[in-house]
Formats: C-alpha cells, sequence, structure tokens
C-alpha cells in the first residue's frame, strides 16, 4: 500500500522551485529520466513555465510548489514502471496545476516525486488545503 506525504514548504523564492525540480528529474535515481513526466507543461522546461504562470497571475511570491511523496511497500510488488503510472494518476487528479512526477528507483522502496506549481494555470489561484482536504 502507498503511503502519501505532502512536504510542507509555506515560502520561498522561484529558484526553489527550480532546485528541486533538478533534485526529482536526476538521471542517476530515475533510469535517466524515463520515469520522469509532465502535466500541463513540457518537462524540459518545467520551470520556466511554471514560473510564467506565476509572472501571468502576479503570484511569484510566497509558497513556490507543492511536494508530494508517494512511496510503495517492498511488499507491493511492483516494477518502476507501473509506480509510475499510479504516480501519473494521481498527478492527473490536480486539475489547472501543473506539475512533474518522477520515480526514484535509487532504494529499496521505490516512490515518486510529484511537484506541482502552486498556481493554478486555468484560474490564477493559488493551492489551497486543510489537513481534511489531504
Amino acid at each position: 500500500m502507498a503511503i502519501i506525504k505532502i512536504i510542507n514548504r509555506k515560502l520561498g523564492k522561484t529558484y526553489a522551485l527550480k532546485a528541486v525540480l533538478d533534485y526529482v528529474q536526476n538521471p542517476a535515481k530515475t533510469e535517466d529520466g524515463l520515469l520522469c513526466s509532465a502535466k500541463d507543461c513540457l518537462l524540459e522546461c518545467a520551470w520556466q513555465q511554471m514560473l510564467n504562470t506565476k509572472l501571468d497571475f502576479q503570484q511569484d511570491t510566497g509558497r513556490q510548489y507543492i511536494h508530494i511523496v508517494q512511496s510503495f511497500s517492498v511488499d507491493d510488488k511492483l516494477n518502476s514502471k507501473i509506480a509510475h503510472e499510479i504516480g501519473q494518476r494521481l498527478l492527473e487528479n490536480f486539475d489547472g496545476f501543473q506539475g512533474v512526477v518522477c520515480t526514484h528507483t535509487d532504494r529499496s522502496q521505490l516512490h515518486n516525486h510529484i511537484l506541482l506549481n502552486s498556481v493554478n494555470w486555468k484560474t490564477g489561484r493559488k493551492w489551497q488545503s486543510s489537513r481534511n482536504d489531504i
């Protein structure tokens, strides 16, 4: 069974988003980048597109991204491709939020890093959630 954890980073600079995108897309952890995909943006320029969304709506301060880690048990008997597909399905649920999912295989437990832009490209509104929502 998967465990989902949201890493809470409320404040930050736009370069923090770039740094975390670089980390999760590390080729050594993602089978040379084969286990990385994006939604509502291009993987190659996700940071720039997310930043442009923030700038378009004048929402480039405060929280820059939402970082979700989805970890699987070794008992789940998943391969990396299936774990990545599960991460992609989860990412699709965040309507209007640009996102990247990368599956890391560098540990015994497969895990997905899901990064969402904090600004919705459809509405210009920032991410809002409570413990009850999660």
